[in-house]
């Protein structure tokens, strides 16, 4: 799984989307996640890589997706994998010095929460 992630950070590189910064945030994120388990869907880890890295690298150019209306925030609190999927994400953001507005971290922790179900789906 890691080589396709890191082929896909690539493209996005050589594609001129992301930067070198990115691209060593993003691989750092590759091996916590891998770290923690091999027992990720291969699909949902090359989606979230994506919209992390896409994430991070408007975040470093000051721009921002819009806000996640307040009901689906409180509605993403009720989700049982919350506090894991927060826990994660706190521990990927603290890999980097890139500044990420409150915008794109609740629509990362969305695909964290989406990422970690699906695993548990995977499981069962």
């Amino acid at each position: 799984m890691k080589q396709t992630l890191m082929e896909r950070l690539e493209i996005l590189q050589s594609a001129n989307l992301i930067d070198e910064d990115v691209f060593s945030f993003c691989e750092k994120v590759v091996n916590y996640f891998l770290e923690q388990t091999s027992e990720w869907p291969q699909e949902n880890m090359e989606i979230f890589i994506t919209h992390l890295a896409m994430a991070a690298n408007r975040a470093k150019k000051g721009e921002a997706e819009g806000s996640l209306d307040d009901a689906i925030k409180e509605a993403l609190k009720q989700e049982d994998i919350y506090d894991e999927a927060k826990r994660m994400l706190d521990s990927i953001l603290k890999l980097t010095t890139i500044y990420f507005p409150e915008s794109e971290v609740d629509l990362l922790l969305v695909h964290v929460c989406t990422l970690c179900k699906a695993r548990r789906e995977s499981l069962k």
